[in-house]
C-alpha cells in the first residue's frame, strides 16, 4: 500500500492505534466483567425449577435460600437429608448436582471464606447423590 504523503502515513497509524486501544479496552473490560460475576453467585434456577410440587420442595427452598446466602454450610446438611430422603427424578439429581458444582467453584475461589470441611461436605454430597458413601480423609 503506497502512501502519497507523510501525513497520511501518520494518520493511518494514529487511526490504527486508536482501533488497537479500543480493542484491547474491550477485551479488558469484559474480563473484568466475567472475572467479577463469577465469585460468588451460583445459579439455582433449575433447582428451584425441577422441585416445584414435590415433597421436598420446602427444605429445596431453605437450601436454595441458604446457597444465595453464600452460607454453603448451612445449605449443605439440607440438601443431603434431600439427596437421603431419596425419590429424585433424574432433572432433580441434575439440577442438584449443577448447585453442587457452583457451589465447590465459588469455594475454591474464596479460600478465605470457605473451610475445607465446607468444600469436603460439598465432595460428599456428591457421593450421596451417586447412591454411595463419601470417602474421607483425615484433614492436613
Amino acid at each position: 500500500m503506497a502512501y502519497e504523503s507523510v501525513e497520511q502515513l501518520t494518520q493511518t497509524r494514529f487511526f490504527m492505534r486508536r482501533i488497537l486501544c479500543s480493542l484491547l479496552a474491550v477485551v479488558a473490560l469484559a474480563g473484568f466483567l466475567i472475572g467479577c460475576g463469577t465469585r460468588g453467585s451460583v445459579d439455582t434456577s433449575k433447582m428451584e425449577k425441577s422441585f416445584q410440587g414435590a415433597a421436598s420442595q420446602a427444605d429445596v427452598s431453605t437450601a436454595v435460600a441458604a446457597i444465595k446466602a453464600a452460607d454453603f454450610a448451612k445449605a449443605v446438611p439440607v440438601l443431603q437429608k434431600v439427596i437421603k430422603v431419596g425419590g429424585l427424578t433424574d432433572e432433580q439429581k441434575d439440577a442438584i448436582s449443577t448447585a453442587i458444582m457452583g457451589m465447590q467453584i465459588v469455594a475454591s475461589q474464596n479460600p478465605n471464606k470457605y473451610s475445607v470441611e465446607v468444600y469436603q461436605s460439598l465432595s460428599d454430597l456428591v457421593a450421596y447423590l451417586d447412591g454411595r458413601e463419601p470417602v474421607r480423609r483425615p484433614l492436613p
